[in-house]
Protein backbone atom coordinates (compact mmCIF):
# COMPACT_ATOMS: atom_id res chain seq x y z
CA UNK A 1 0.00 0.00 0.00
CA UNK A 2 0.86 3.57 -0.75
CA UNK A 3 1.23 6.12 2.32
CA UNK A 4 2.11 9.75 1.82
CA UNK A 5 5.02 10.94 3.99
CA UNK A 6 6.06 15.03 5.14
CA UNK A 7 9.12 14.85 6.73
CA UNK A 8 9.76 18.16 8.85
CA UNK A 9 13.26 19.15 9.45
CA UNK A 10 14.17 15.77 9.01
CA UNK A 11 16.70 14.26 6.48
CA UNK A 12 17.18 10.37 5.35
CA UNK A 13 19.90 8.67 3.39
CA UNK A 14 16.90 6.42 2.00
CA UNK A 15 14.21 9.10 0.37
CA UNK A 16 15.59 8.35 -3.11
CA UNK A 17 13.70 9.42 -6.42
CA UNK A 18 9.73 10.75 -5.91
CA UNK A 19 10.79 13.09 -2.60
CA UNK A 20 10.75 16.66 -3.16
CA UNK A 21 10.89 18.51 -0.29
CA UNK A 22 10.72 16.00 2.54
CA UNK A 23 7.64 14.78 0.97
CA UNK A 24 7.08 11.73 -1.01
CA UNK A 25 5.12 8.18 -0.95
CA UNK A 26 6.30 5.26 0.51
CA UNK A 27 5.27 1.57 -0.06
CA UNK A 28 4.74 -0.51 3.08
CA UNK A 29 3.10 -4.09 3.42
CA UNK A 30 -0.70 -4.43 4.12
CA UNK A 31 -1.34 -3.47 7.44
CA UNK A 32 1.74 -1.44 8.30
CA UNK A 33 2.16 0.51 11.27
CA UNK A 34 4.02 3.95 11.38
CA UNK A 35 6.97 2.18 12.70
CA UNK A 36 7.69 0.21 9.77
CA UNK A 37 7.11 3.59 7.76
CA UNK A 38 10.24 5.24 9.43
CA UNK A 39 12.13 2.14 9.21
CA UNK A 40 11.87 2.18 5.70
CA UNK A 41 13.07 5.56 5.77
CA UNK A 42 16.07 4.54 7.49
CA UNK A 43 15.24 6.97 10.75
CA UNK A 44 16.27 5.54 13.79
CA UNK A 45 14.41 4.86 17.14
CA UNK A 46 10.86 5.81 15.69
CA UNK A 47 9.74 6.37 19.69
CA UNK A 48 11.96 9.82 19.84
CA UNK A 49 9.76 11.32 16.87
CA UNK A 50 6.67 13.05 17.24
CA UNK A 51 4.57 11.53 14.58
CA UNK A 52 1.10 12.26 13.09
CA UNK A 53 -1.44 10.28 10.63
CA UNK A 54 -4.14 11.87 9.28
CA UNK A 55 -3.87 15.13 11.25
CA UNK A 56 -3.96 13.08 14.71
CA UNK A 57 -1.09 12.46 17.07
CA UNK A 58 0.45 9.26 17.68
CA UNK A 59 2.18 8.45 21.16
CA UNK A 60 4.69 5.90 21.10
CA UNK A 61 3.11 2.99 22.85
CA UNK A 62 0.90 2.78 19.64
CA UNK A 63 3.17 3.49 16.97
CA UNK A 64 3.30 -0.28 16.54
CA UNK A 65 -0.20 -1.36 17.09
CA UNK A 66 -1.65 1.13 14.89
CA UNK A 67 -2.57 -0.23 11.68
CA UNK A 68 -2.13 2.43 8.32
CA UNK A 69 -4.56 2.04 5.53
CA UNK A 70 -3.24 2.85 1.62
CA UNK A 71 -3.62 6.74 1.28
CA UNK A 72 -3.27 7.59 5.02
CA UNK A 73 -0.59 10.92 5.66
CA UNK A 74 2.04 10.21 7.75
CA UNK A 75 3.89 13.47 9.21
CA UNK A 76 7.63 12.90 11.18
CA UNK A 77 8.81 15.75 13.21
CA UNK A 78 12.46 15.16 14.93
CA UNK A 79 12.81 15.52 18.94
CA UNK A 80 12.47 18.70 20.02
CA UNK A 81 15.20 20.02 22.09
CA UNK A 82 15.26 22.58 24.85
CA UNK A 83 18.33 25.05 25.16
Amino acid sequence: MRIKVKLIAIESPRLGTGFEGGEGVVEVDDGAGPDVVLSKLGLAEPESYMIIVNGDSVPPSKRRTLRLEDGDQVSVFPPIRGG
